[in-house]
């Protein structure tokens, strides 16, 4: 047999090989580890928004809580949020908040209305809070309470600090 034509009888297997080792590296690259916080304290009624049926449900304790999902408390609900970065959420009664993203190093979130104290118990990573108003950012150890009004919002920082822009 000549040469050539038994180095074209390797080729498949070679480009198999590489086409596989190649894919391996993209799937391992792309995939980023996903974090998801959960509901670690639930004081009365507290709903999640289900998309496919557009309805709300009841939360219980111990329910995850991640990317995108959106949350609302009645009237006289008292609830926290564990997120695995070390940061915590308190809510209070008619609150919605929504994860907007949530990494090792940014908890990021969107409170359309009512009450929550964040904190940041981490020694590093940052709280992005997004509201009708504006936006509060708070980086390192930190613990701040936002009031989301029909008409203003105010900040109060607890410890550390936190800007409002």
């Amino acid at each position: 047999m000549h040469r050539w034509l038994r180095s074209l009888l390797w080729m498949p297997a070679i480009v198999a090989c590489l086409l596989g080792f190649g894919a391996a590296a993209v799937s391992a690259a792309s995939s980023e580890a996903v974090l998801v916080g959960r509901v670690v304290l639930v004081e009365g009624t507290l709903l999640r928004y289900v998309p496919d049926p557009e309805d709300w449900v009841a939360v219980v304790q111990d329910a995850p809580f991640g990317l995108d999902d959106a949350l609302y408390s009645d009237e006289n609900t008292r609830a926290e949020l564990s997120m695995p970065n070390r940061m915590r959420i308190r809510i209070g009664g008619n609150t919605q908040i929504q994860m907007i993203a949530l990494n090792e190093e940014l908890t990021s979130l969107d409170v359309a209305s009512g009450i929550a104290r964040l904190i940041n118990s981490g020694g590093s990573g940052m709280i992005r809070v997004s509201t009708p108003f504006g936006y509060a950012v708070s980086e390192g150890p930190s613990v701040f309470d936002l009031y989301v009004g029909d008409e203003s919002v105010e900040v109060a920082a607890l410890q550390g600090a936190v800007d409002f822009v």
